[in-house]
Formats: C-alpha cells, sequence, structure tokens
C-alpha cells in the first residue's frame, strides 16, 4: 500500500530504538515481530557468536550486516528478512565450516520502502553473488521486489543472476515436520547458495 512502512524485527535492531523511530516519524506504520523471534536470541554489542560480529548501516533503523571478522570479499551476500536472520546465520556456519564458502548477512528493519543505502549497495557490489531469501511461496514475494530493486544499481557488477529463495508453493501444514519441508531451512539456503557457486 503506498504510504504504509513496512517493518520487521530482528535479532540485531534494538526494538525500542526501531519503535520510537517509528512513532517520530508521524506516517502510518506496520511492525511486524515474527513469533521465531520470541525463542531466538537477541545480539548485542556487535557480537554475534565466535566466528561473526554484526553492525548497522546507514541511517536509523538501517540495515544490520553480519560478517565474518578478517575476511575481504564475500563470496555471497544473503538479504533476508529478521525473522529468517537465525536461519541465514546457521546457513552461513555450514558454509564456512563444511564448504569454505563466505558470506555476508544483510538484515533491513525496513522491509517498505526499501532505502537501498550506498554502504548497503557496496556490500552487495563486493559479493560474487547475491541471494534474497524470504518465507513467502514463489511469485510476487518481498525477495523478487527486493531482487528488482537491485537489479538497476548492480547490473555493472553482478557476475550471475541474483538468487532467490522461497518457501514451496504449499499450503502450510499444521503438523511440525511437515512444514518443515515447505518452509524455508538453512539448508534450503546453504543449497541455493552452493548451487549458484558452483
Amino acid at each position: 500500500m503506498p504510504g504504509l512502512g513496512v517493518h520487521e524485527l530482528s535479532p540485531f535492531h534494538d526494538p525500542g530504538v526501531l519503535l520510537t523511530h517509528l512513532l517520530s516519524t508521524g506516517e502510518p506504520s506496520v511492525l511486524f515481530e515474527d513469533k521465531i523471534l520470541y525463542t531466538r536470541q537477541a545480539f548485542e554489542n556487535g557480537v554475534v557468536d565466535d566466528l561473526f560480529r554484526f553492525e548497522l548501516l546507514g541511517e536509523r533503523p538501517g540495515w544490520a550486516r553480519v560478517f565474518l571478522t578478517e575476511v575481504g570479499a564475500p563470496d555471497c551476500v544473503l538479504v533476508t528478512p529478521g525473522g529468517m536472520a537465525h536461519r541465514a546465520l546457521s546457513a552461513m556456519r555450514e558454509l564456512l565450516l563444511n564448504d569454505e564458502v563466505a558470506c555476508e548477512l544483510l538484515v533491513p528493519a525496513t522491509l517498505y520502502p526499501l532505502a537501498l543505502e550506498e554502504a548497503v549497495l557496496e556490500r552487495l557490489s563486493a559479493a560474487g553473488h547475491v541471494c534474497v531469501a524470504d518465507d513467502g511461496s514463489e511469485g510476487g514475494t518481498w525477495s523478487a521486489e527486493v531482487a528488482r530493486r537491485l537489479y538497476g544499481p548492480l547490473w555493472p557488477t553482478l557476475r550471475q543472476p541474483i538468487g532467490l529463495v522461497n518457501a514451496a508453493d504449499s499450503i502450510l501444514p499444521t503438523a511440525l515436520h511437515l512444514e518443515r519441508e515447505i518452509m524455508v531451512q538453512d539448508s534450503t539456503i546453504r543449497s541455493a547458495v552452493l548451487g549458484a557457486l558452483s
């Protein structure tokens, strides 16, 4: 909807700062919190774990950038909304330890309108591959819109098409083991990155 801001919490963005920002704009906004975040760790002080660090890019609320320390240009940059951040981190860890593929993760706090900050475009331009993932089933998804927005500014540096990772085209079942087959998992992201880089 034109004029309606869409935002999502992530484990990297301070919820209080994000909510204060939304209220200060005086513009209509929707703030999502993926239920998966209720049981997951939020990260502070720029530290994710023993391998990864994070920083916030651009104007607040901005984008979170998760990166490996002491690594130059990444083999792949993943772009996901906040609710997928932990799955993307798990995929990044597996790709690094088992496949020797170095990835970065970019997580915007504002899903719409998507602000393509200069610092974000610099990170994307340096990557060997760009992959956008979300939980929507294929066709008219947030990831497809992000890819569409990225093609223009990244066209001179893209080495291959932007990868999209989406849920299977199916109704979401209520049984947990069946839901895992439909929804994007860390293994889905890992397979997509490996397939694109092979």
